[in-house]
């Protein structure tokens, strides 16, 4: 008995939900490359090469969109902030390339996992409920070496939107916008910035 009033108890002040969308990215500052005898994919005309393949100090940018879902769980009320925790996964992809002129179906892809720690804010509009969220996790991507050339990446950002109360279980995540950066792991070098701006569906429990 003491057990099952425990779980009514976390029950009562949890919410627990999961959501789905669709997000674009604009992934920047990735290194453009150069080889002999092909262009690279940089808007500044780059100097003819004599070596072997090489990198030059350009930057590009690529723009990869695709779906993501994931999941949170709300636990702790402070104030006017309800705290959880959430986890995400992104899908990506592009038919253009940030560091070399290839194109076509899927030249660039970005695969990623984020957990981090969330807050939603209460308003006075009860179907209003703007959100933000830090998060942190792994990038795996060809963005900067050119299609099916993957590389990890270690990749902090932050989230807000806005969430839409349609019915008591259902919101309309009608945006979200992320700011961050992802830094190569495993003895890679370079810095990519990344921006986000998306749109989702979510299903949870019951307000309490």
């Amino acid at each position: 008995m003491v057990f099952l009033g425990l779980g009514c108890t976390l029950a009562a002040h949890a919410q627990f939900g999961v959501y789905f969308g669709y997000t674009g990215e604009r992934l920047g500052g990735i290194p453009c490359k150069s080889f002999i005898g092909t262009t690279n994919n940089c808007s500044a005309t780059t100097a003819t090469l004599t070596g072997s393949a090489t990198s030059t100090a350009l930057t590009d940018a690529v723009n990869p969109s695709g779906i993501y879902f994931g999941g949170y769980y709300d636990f702790k009320t402070i104030g006017p902030v309800r705290l959880g925790a959430s986890v995400r996964y992104y899908d990506m992809k592009s038919n253009k390339s940030a560091s070399t002129s290839a194109g076509g179906p899927n030249a660039t892809s970005a695969n990623t996992i984020l957990g981090g720690v969330r807050g939603t804010f209460h308003t006075p509009i009860s179907w209003l409920k703007p959100f933000g969220e830090i998060a942190v996790g792994r990038t795996s991507t060809d963005a900067a070496n050119g299609p099916g050339l993957f590389s990890s990446y270690l990749r902090y950002e932050g989230f807000a939107g806005v969430d839409l109360r349609i019915l008591p279980v259902l919101d309309l995540r009608a945006v979200e916008v992320g700011l961050g950066n992802m830094n190569a792991m495993g003895g890679g070098s370079g810095s990519i910035s990344v921006r986000s701006i998306g749109a989702s569906v979510v299903f949870h429990t019951p307000p309490k």
